[in-house]
């Protein structure tokens, strides 16, 4: 019955609810217009909203009809239902249908909290962007004026920073500038220090060749002055200097020149020798001859040769090189009768090795110690080979024996007017020590005497102060008095007195003030 009543009625409805929206939108318009026409449509469209209350009043009505009708049969069928089914059947029921309610209560209250946690995380997300951004605002307005605040005092204080750090990387610059340089300058001087040493090293032993200084000392001194520091530097220069004076080398091609320096410079000095030596180097095979024959060079060697005319000291100096000559003569014979003394052969094949020399040869001994600080690339195994057969002569400047020379020995070598040993020195145990002595005291020597004349000078200068009428000595004067003030800075005591502790600091290594607080001033 209802679903008759239902389809008889949808049509008809539909159309009705049709009908009224139309009139209903029609009298809108009629009455958004303004106008009051009384026309065919503006009253069908008022009867038709006028009709409608008591349409939808019968409408609803047989609705709710219906919904009684089909509820009562859902309830009769129920109780039909239940009066079927025992009692167990509906307790389990009952059970099952509180457990779906407890479930679903569950996960209702689940989803809520998950809804309501949703819903304020979210409240709380907009109002943290809120706060965000009205932080923002806040802070974005402070830091304006802070900025617009504080650019002044920035600016003072950038400026006074400025020019600070400015100062500090200017001392800064000098400095690393100053320990760059004297870096790069004390690089340059050891180079040069240990290129000259190399040089004069092969000088000195050419030189003691034709000085004929002892093997021993030649021994001693290669082994113990060979540094390259200014100490092993001036003892070598300190060698030259001697070696050129026991040759007596003619020094007067270098006051010649335009600079007075060269005259006096040890490397000027060298190099002059050097030229000299250079001219007169025998070109020799070392191959076929076991020692190179010496050229006169110098003005002491070329004494008695016919054509050279020779001083008195030149002569002199000759007769110390025949000394000389025989002393070396004598420890050669010495060598040779060590080696003799020598009697394991494998020995002596080790130290005829050592200078290149033929197992087979004949006059082997004598070849050895003729061939021994003959070659300068040998020098360094030369000396050890003088100390490995006169243990004893090291650090001495000559080798000594208390035996006779055999006749074997002297038959060897040239006859000697005196087979007597050179007299023994008191510093002979202190070979190194004593020509650091003799060095210490020539410079302090050289020191004093270059501070007597500094200081006579700087009094001369002094005098010359009181002519007023010279005006290039009141010049000299006026800068000697800025000289002498800034030395005397500090120090109230009167010039006479301040030149006694000048000349006391530089002689014994002491500061000015230490000297006047010796001085009693």
């Amino acid at each position: 019955l209802s679903g008759a009543l239902a389809s008889s009625l949808e049509p008809t409805l539909s159309s009705k609810i049709k009908d009224l929206a139309w009139a209903l939108a029609y009298l809108a318009s009629v009455s958004a217009v303004g106008s009051d026409t009384c026309n065919d449509d503006v009253s069908k469209a008022r009867q038709l909203v006028l009709s409608s209350s008591s349409r939808q009043v019968r409408v609803l009505s047989a609705m709710i009809s219906m919904q009684r009708l089909f509820r009562g049969r859902q309830l009769k069928l129920k109780l039909m239902l239940e009066k079927s089914v025992s009692k167990e059947v509906r307790e389990a029921v009952q059970e099952t249908k509180l457990t779906f309610l407890m479930a679903a209560i569950l996960c209702q209250r689940v989803f809520r909290g998950y809804k309501a946690r949703k819903i304020t995380e979210t409240r709380v997300s907009a109002c943290s962007r809120l706060q965000h951004w009205w932080r923002g605002v806040l802070i974005r307005r402070n830091y304006l004026r802070l900025r617009r605040a504080v650019t002044m005092a920035q600016a003072i204080f950038r400026g006074s920073q400025i020019r600070f750090m400015n100062k500090l990387t200017m001392r800064a610059l000098a400095g690393i500038q100053g320990i760059c340089r004297g870096w790069i300058t004390r690089q340059n001087v050891a180079r040069l220090r240990r290129t000259r040493i190399h040089f004069y090293r092969m000088q000195l032993f050419e030189l003691w060749r034709h000085a004929r200084v002892s093997l021993a000392y030649r021994s001693s001194f290669w082994t113990l002055v060979h540094g390259e520091g200014f100490l092993h530097f001036s003892l070598i220069e300190r060698e030259l200097c001697r070696c050129w004076d026991l040759l007596n080398v003619d020094f007067s091609a270098l006051a010649d020149g335009k600079s007075p320096s060269t005259a006096t410079s040890r490397y000027h000095r060298y190099l002059l020798v050097e030229g000299q030596l250079e001219e007169s180097r025998p070109k020799i095979d070392r191959v076929q001859h076991y020692h190179a024959k010496l050229v006169p060079v110098f003005p002491a060697e070329k004494v008695g040769i016919q054509g050279h005319i020779s001083g008195a000291n030149d002569k002199h100096k000759a007769k110390i090189l025949h000394q000389a000559s025989e002393h070396l003569t004598l420890e050669r014979l010495r060598i040779y009768e060590r080696l003799s003394s020598i009697k394991d052969k494998t020995a002596l094949a080790r130290l005829y090795a050592a200078l290149s020399l033929p197992l087979d040869g004949k006059l082997r001994k004598k070849g050895f110690a003729e061939e021994i600080w003959t070659w300068c690339e040998l020098a360094d195994k030369s000396a050890q080979l003088i100390f490995y057969l006169f243990p004893e002569a090291r650090g001495t400047s000559c080798i000594r024996s208390s035996m006779a020379p055999s006749k074997k020995a002297k038959k060897r070598f040239a006859e000697l007017s005196s087979y007597q040993e050179p007299v023994l020195t008191s510093n002979e145990g202190r070979f190194v020590q004593s020509l650091i002595d003799d060095l210490t005291m020539s410079d302090l020597r050289d020191v004093s005497i270059a501070l007597m004349s500094a200081v006579q000078q700087m009094w001369y200068k002094l005098e010359a102060d009181n002519a007023e009428d010279d005006d290039v000595m009141a010049s000299h004067a006026y800068w000697f008095r800025r000289q002498r003030d800034a030395i005397a800075a500090g120090h109230r005591v009167p010039w006479n007195e301040l030149k006694y502790a000048l000349m006391r600091s530089y002689l014994y290594g002491e500061s000015l003030t230490v000297a006047l607080y010796r001085s009693g001033l």
